[in-house]
C-alpha cells in the first residue's frame, strides 16, 4: 500500500503539470474542460497521499 502511493505521487503530479498546459497550449475546449478537472481533482489528492 505505501509502494503504491509512493508510486502514486509522481504519477498525479505529472498529470497537474500537463493539466496546466492545457490553457496555453490547448485549443480544444474538451481538453481543456477536462484537464481542468485532472488539476482540480488529483491537486488534492496529492495532498491527501
Amino acid at each position: 500500500d505505501l509502494m503504491f502511493v509512493e508510486m502514486m505521487i509522481p504519477h498525479h503530479e505529472q498529470a497537474v503539470e500537463m493539466a496546466l498546459l492545457a490553457p496555453t497550449h490547448g485549443a480544444n475546449p474538451e481538453v481543456m474542460a477536462l484537464a481542468a478537472k485532472i488539476a482540480s481533482a488529483q491537486g488534492p489528492e496529492i495532498e491527501q497521499m
